[in-house]
């Protein structure tokens, strides 16, 4: 009998597949910095790949003129408070008492004047005078009345002080006024860029001296302490994949270990993929770069009963089939079996396969080549 090893064939109930979806790494947050005014750049403290510290400062720019018109915006302003303060405080008792001196001196002069109108009407009636010069003094007249009247209602203007509606006028000016040099004291404030959080430079997109123009972008800086996969896969995939549950990821040749932060709510219409953040551990952050490929490992169950078998132990048969040699109690010793089986999965070494086997069967490993069926056996191994 020629001697051969066997294994026993194990039962299972399926397998299990490793589906792979791909996606990229990308930074947690990156973002082009640039100034909320225009102006002249004057310095830029980083190049491209320096390292920079949160509210480090990256640039500044120049805010001479800036300066200037906060100056005339401060004087114009402390104008219109004078303004205030004297509508607020009301008219001068010295004023005031000119005023009614000027009221009483007219009233003088329209009451002297209406005399001689009168006295130069009777010479008039009797053809003493001339029309021409009655209506002189009645012109006279008139005009003093008018005087008197305008300075009547001064007078009552400045004993009634400013009108309400013109003090809130002058209050609204000087707030306007102080907006606009709060606006430009953020603007002086914002002349130096500052870096938002920790990251590297990743672009330098001007130079000292260049002209720009408010929001135009000066660096580009990439936060490098943490790292995120987007990855996109099916959305039966995408609801497996709670929140906080911990998944492996491949980066070229190397795994990572990352955790599920949050799904996207709709799918890509291109791909009829929904798409997963995942965040990459410490150590992924710090050997993997942004932009790389990353490959998300999902496992699946399939369900499919056989018989796990060394993949030595396998023969071809016909159609397609394949066959495993097992040894079975034969008078006293073992004879080889021929079993025709269909490959269901291959797993390392071993293959899942279904048939003719039977629960306990003895199947021949090494080369399978060198037995038959009908011949008979010792096995090596009880």
């Amino acid at each position: 009998a020629l001697p051969v090893a066997t294994v026993v064939a194990e039962a299972a109930t399926g397998y299990e597949t490793l589906r792979q979806y791909t996606g990229e790494l990308r930074a947690r947050r990156e973002a082009a910095l640039g100034f909320e005014v225009a102006g002249r750049v004057l310095t830029i403290a980083v190049e491209e790949g320096s390292q920079v510290g949160a509210q480090d400062v990256l640039a500044t720019v120049d805010v001479e003129r800036l300066v200037v018109e906060r100056t005339r915006l401060v004087a114009a302003r402390d104008e219109a408070q004078a303004g205030l303060d004297e509508m607020e405080s009301g008219t001068r008792p010295e004023v005031i008492a000119v005023a009614r001196q000027t009221v009483a001196d007219l009233e003088a002069q329209l009451e002297l004047a209406q005399l001689k109108e009168a006295r130069r009407k009777e010479l008039r009636d009797k053809g003493r005078i001339a029309a021409e010069e009655y209506d002189e003094l009645r012109s006279m007249v008139v005009s003093l009345e008018a005087r008197l009247e305008a300075g009547r209602q001064r007078l009552a203007e400045l004993v009634a002080g400013v009108r309400e509606e013109r003090i809130r006028a002058q209050a609204a000016r000087v707030a306007g006024l102080d907006a606009q040099i709060a606006r430009l004291d953020l603007d002086i404030k914002d002349a130096e860029l500052k870096a938002p959080f920790a990251g590297r430079v990743h672009a330098r997109h001007v130079d000292e001296g260049a002209v720009i123009a408010a929001g135009a972008p000066i660096v580009s800086l990439v936060e490098d302490g943490v790292l995120e996969a987007w990855i996109g896969v099916p959305p039966r995939v995408a609801r497996s994949l709670a929140s906080g549950s911990t998944v492996k990821l491949a980066v070229a040749d190397e795994t990572f270990t990352g955790t599920v932060q949050r799904r996207l709510p709709a799918t890509d219409r291109a791909t009829r993929t929904q798409t997963i953040v995942v965040t990459l551990d410490a150590a992924a952050a710090a050997r993997a770069v942004p932009g790389q490929v990353v490959r998300l490992g999902v496992p699946r169950a399939v369900r499919a009963p056989g018989y796990w078998v060394p993949i030595d132990s396998l023969t071809r048969g016909v159609r397609g089939l394949w066959a495993v040699h097992t040894a079975e109690p034969s008078d006293g010793g073992h004879t080889i079996v021929r079993q025709h089986v269909e490959v269901l999965h291959i797993e390392g070494e071993r293959a899942l396969v279904r048939g003719t086997l039977a629960p306990g069967a003895r199947v021949v490993t090494g080369d399978a080549r060198r037995v038959v069926a009908g011949q008979r056996v010792e096995l090596t191994q009880p």
